[in-house]
């Protein structure tokens, strides 16, 4: 069964239908989260992001700056990718 909301604003009527037996769902977004420690052994620097590709885009210049890094090669992506967690 349908409902019906009617509203006026500044000389204009607005009606908006639904159901009353629809239901809303929030579905939460999983983060991801990587300990660079888990890859370079006595490193604290972390990271919580949205996605795996926000979290390498921020190491990239961490292991330039923090660890003298000046190629960020395949292997060391790979290995960053399979320390990503998600929480």
């Amino acid at each position: 069964m349908s409902e019906w909301l009617t509203a006026r604003s500044r000389g204009s009527t607005v009606r908006v239908s639904w159901h009353s037996n629809a239901a809303l769902t929030i579905k939460e977004h999983a983060m991801k989260s990587f300990a660079c420690g888990d890859v370079v052994p006595g490193c604290n620097a972390r990271w919580v992001c949205s996605t795996e590709d926000e979290i390498l885009a921020q190491v990239a210049p961490h292991a330039t700056s923090a660890h003298g890094l000046t190629e960020i090669s395949p292997e060391l992506v790979s290995a960053v990718r399979s320390n990503i967690v998600t929480v």
